[in-house]
């Protein structure tokens, strides 16, 4: 049985954040928190580590 697209895309942005997490957590302490308020606070446009 296959699943249903709202289901799978839950399964997919489950996976991604958790991997996003895992990989931000490998950054120097602070590093990452610094860039994502600077981001959310609108003063850069794009976080310097993404490509």
């Amino acid at each position: 049985m296959t699943e249903n697209h709202s289901l799978s895309m839950y399964n997919y942005n489950t996976w991604a954040n958790k991997t996003l997490l895992k990989h931000l957590k490998q950054l120097p302490e602070g590093t990452w928190i610094k860039h994502m308020k600077m981001t959310l606070s609108g003063q850069i446009k794009k976080a310097p580590f993404a490509s």
